[in-house]
């Protein structure tokens, strides 16, 4: 989605037709037809006043010209089509199953007619997908969804996910509660205005980030010799005791070029990561250029004479315009092969083994749920894709938004959340632990998403860890409901302590380790679980495999170790040998170096795991005591 168009669609209708009277007047009359609409009376109704509503386009067919043009009335079917209508809206079946049988057995049930009686009929629930919708995933470039042929029912839950964000933006600008034919009312009178101005929907939507000019004194430091990733701290007030220019203003995220005053030369790209209160700033090293650019260079561009950093560059922190921040990027640029940060779900397919299907789909349960555990055997790659699966959904690489961290059986809530801390000068401070600082910063960054992953989740005691945020993580309590956590301070800070919406929860969990408990209830609750098998007989794998010497003989074998391990009765298939420990190797590399690599696999990594598996059957090792002997 281009959250850069999102913001001005919705924009441009709190500030048009947010309130519009015959928008909202429409959306209380569908409501309330339906309100007042009952099994009862779809079954009661005459046939002279369901010809009437259909042709005056009224009640649930308000907008459905299609229905009172089609052969309907004259194939005198109505009373199927009120069995139809009660079958949908009140029959035990799951949606699902409505959704096929309808659209497979009735000629004038269409995915926008079901889902246009949906949503009136259930409009916290369900949300409208018709031409409408179409124009406006169109303009938002949300490819995810088949726009030109018939939707099935799992492209509807995502198209609902899809909607839900948005509807979850448009209660962030009003401040109000909504339900999604506010959204529908918003894609009409967008759609409308689309149609008005036709060049809007291809218009290139600027996407130039702020940049600030950052002067570094390479007497005292330099970021031309140190590694992408190196952080520096830039103290909020000068020798004076002032506090600097633009520091209060300068926010998490935005970028610096970093110029050195006294080689005179642009060095790179730097990123804000934090912001102290007393307006100090950590500055990351994120890219840095082959080709510095002198300050002769930048003198000769005629349109930056008038540039502060050229006409008076003194402080540290110099504010720049769009106009100068386009012109210095054209100039890096060609001189310069940028770092590419930009990430997606293309990319994403390109570089894990898991199907696009399967990757598309956790991320329809993430964004539905909020909180999904990823579970399977050892060697699987959960950690990976989970990285990759937020690097795709960010749509780049942007680390600040990713806080991993690991649980074990000493994790404590004051580790995790909140807890007192001793001090150099001996005592105690109240210390927040990352979850809590994490959910700050989401929260005062509410366009974008934040992921959490929770590596070994079903290591550490849950209840112990979260104490009373795990009511909070629940997707329907995000943002409505708060608690008082369990240490206050001085000044009751920790009190209506919220989780954000826009923080996503992603467990990671070995599902090979007996050493653990079985999964604490509350928590599996709260959470989604997808597993994830080893993936050796993916197309993606197959053709990885096939140009590395010697590895499909020993995949062979791992497949028929995996056979016996899944038959085990005191293992299954938890325990199988994932496909991430034969996925690192390199066209490149020589046949020597892979059969050394292999053995290495074979003898060090996967036969301790075996003997721990069957340390008590010795017999069901036989077979295993020798595993080098498959590289053949």
């Amino acid at each position: 989605m281009n959250e850069k168009k999102l913001e001005t669609m919705l924009n441009w209708y709190l500030t048009e037709c947010g309130e519009k009277e015959e928008g909202l007047k429409d959306r209380e009359k569908r409501m309330d037809h339906f309100n007042r609409l009952t099994r009862e009376q779809i079954l009661n109704f005459t046939e002279e006043e369901l010809k009437s509503n259909i042709l005056n386009k009224e009640w649930l067919f308000a907008s459905r010209v299609g229905l009172a043009n089609s052969n309907l009335l004259t194939k005198n079917d109505l009373e199927k089509l009120k069995e139809n209508l009660v079958y949908l809206l009140y029959s035990n079946d799951e949606m699902e199953i409505k959704w096929a049988t309808l659209l497979k057995n009735v000629d004038y049930f269409s995915n926008s007619f079901i889902t246009e009686i949906l949503a009136i009929a259930f409009p916290t629930k369900y949300v409208i997908f018709n031409d409408v919708t179409k124009k406006i995933f169109k303009y938002l470039e949300i490819k995810t969804i088949p726009l030109n042929k018939e939707l099935k029912f799992d492209d509807y839950l995502e198209v609902i996910a899809i909607i839900k964000k948005i509807k979850e933006q448009l209660e962030e600008k009003t401040g109000s509660s909504l339900n999604y034919l506010d959204v529908d009312n918003l894609f009409w009178f967008y759609s409308i205005y689309l149609d008005k101005n036709p060049n809007q929907s291809d218009q290139k939507i600027e996407t130039t980030e702020k940049y600030y000019w950052l002067n570094t004194n390479p007497i005292i430091f330099t970021y031309f010799d140190k590694p992408i990733g190196f952080e520096q701290l830039f103290t909020g007030k000068n020798e004076n005791g002032n506090l600097r220019d633009n520091f209060s203003n300068a926010k998490i995220f935005e970028k610096v070029f970093i110029y050195e005053t006294g080689e005179k030369r642009l060095i790179g790209i730097g990123k804000i990561t934090k912001k102290s209160e007393d307006h100090s700033l950590t500055i990351k090293l994120i890219d840095h250029f082959e080709n510095p650019i002198t300050f002769d260079e930048l003198k000769a561009i005629k349109r930056l004479e008038q540039a502060s950093f050229i006409t008076n560059n003194m402080g540290t922190l110099k504010n720049i315009t769009e106009e100068e921040t386009k012109i210095l990027l054209e100039l890096i640029q060609s001189k310069n092969e940028l770092r590419d940060d930009t990430y997606s779900f293309e990319k994403l397919d390109k570089e894990v083994f898991l199907k696009k299907e399967e990757c598309e789909k956790i991320y329809s349960i993430l964004k539905e749920k909020k909180n999904i555990i990823l579970e399977g055997a050892p060697g699987v790659g959960k950690t990976y894709i989970a990285k990759k699966l937020c690097y795709a959904i960010m749509e780049k690489k942007e680390e600040e938004r990713l806080l991993c961290i690991q649980f074990h059986q000493s994790y404590s809530y004051e580790d995790f959340v909140l807890g007192y801390r001793p001090t150099k000068k001996g005592g105690f401070k109240l210390k927040s632990g990352p979850f809590l600082e994490f959910c700050e910063k989401a929260r005062n960054d509410k366009q974008k998403d934040y992921f959490l992953i929770i590596d070994e989740i079903n290591r550490g005691n849950i209840s112990k860890i979260f104490g009373e945020l795990l009511v909070l993580i629940e997707n329907d309590k995000r943002d409505t409901h708060s608690v008082d956590l369990a240490y206050q301070g001085k000044d009751n800070q920790y009190k209506n302590f919220t989780i954000p919406r826009n923080l996503y929860i992603i467990g990671l969990m070995n599902t090979a380790d007996r050493s653990l408990a079985l999964m604490d209830l509350a928590l599996r609750r709260r959470f989604a679980f997808y597993r994830i098998n080893p993936l050796f007989d993916e197309e993606k794998f197959k053709t990885y495999a096939q140009n590395i010497p010697y590895l499909n003989e020993v995949i062979s074998s791992i497949k028929n170790l995996n056979n016996k391990i899944k038959d085990d009765e005191s293992l299954g298939e938890g325990f199988m040998i994932g496909h991430s420990y034969f996925s690192n190797f390199k066209e490149n590399e020589s046949k020597e170096e892979i059969k050394n690599k292999l053995e290495l696999i074979l003898e060090y990594e996967i036969q301790p795991m075996l003997k721990e598996y069957w340390y008590d059957e010795k017999d069901k090792l036989k077979d295993y005591t020798n595993l080098k002997s498959w590289i053949k």
